[in-house]
């Protein structure tokens, strides 16, 4: 496996992670009300939207030099 292959496998994980913890953390608000919870969760789910957007940029970048 190359690195630029190993990178967007690591980049999809953590989307993964950022955006379960955001379904937990809301979940969690749901559950029992508090707000450290709700924050959590929104944080995350833009953490998650923001690995995203980064996911994307590295693809093509990758693609346009030739390294995936």
């Amino acid at each position: 496996m190359s690195l630029a292959s190993f990178h967007l496998v690591f980049i999809a994980a953590s989307i993964l992670c950022a955006f379960g913890l955001g379904v937990w953390g809301i979940d969690a608000f749901v559950a029992r009300g508090e707000a450290g919870s709700l924050v959590l969760g929104a944080v995350a789910c833009l953490m998650g939207a923001g690995l995203v957007v980064y996911g994307r940029k590295v693809r093509l970048k990758f693609k346009r030099l030739g390294a995936s």
